[in-house]
């Protein structure tokens, strides 16, 4: 893993490689949405995080369940967990869960998906692998920074 810097909006985030990025609508739930997308693969893993515009705290509530939902449902995952996760001070309504599912290809994975809101945009990153390691997880959930 060759951890750095990449920053998405107005944070920075701990990639283990160099990112790919773009903008793609996408629909989440009864919207089509304009996400910001940026993620690499690394040690049998994909990281990626996105992010999207939201006019308020009970949008970017409504948002994210329909985006967990979804994340749930294209990997054919069973109930999900909770996850431990020390989020930044300054990010709200975070939120972490782990779930096990199958890929497009109908193999075993593993899922940590997270959220958080920052001023009006919501933040997801997310981690898919045949075994999530905590250890990448936690060096990609918690070196989170404002720019």
């Amino acid at each position: 893993m060759n951890w750095r810097k990449a920053p998405l909006g107005a944070v920075a985030f701990n990639l283990p490689c160099k990112p790919d990025s773009a903008t793609r609508n996408q629909q989440i739930g009864d919207k089509t949405l304009s996400l910001d997308i940026m993620g690499c693969e690394a040690g049998d893993a994909l990281f990626a995080i996105s992010q999207v515009a939201v006019s308020d705290e009970a949008a970017a509530r409504d948002i994210q369940s329909a985006w967990q939902q979804q994340a749930l449902r294209s990997m054919q995952a069973g109930t999900p967990e909770a996850a431990p996760w020390t989020s930044p001070s300054w990010g709200k309504g975070a939120i972490s869960i782990q779930a096990t599912g199958v890929d497009p290809q109908g193999k075993p994975i593993q899922a940590r998906l997270s959220w958080l809101l920052h001023e009006q945009r919501l933040y997801h990153l997310a981690v898919y692998a045949p075994k999530v390691s905590p250890e990448w997880a936690l060096t990609f959930l918690e070196d989170i920074s404002l720019l």
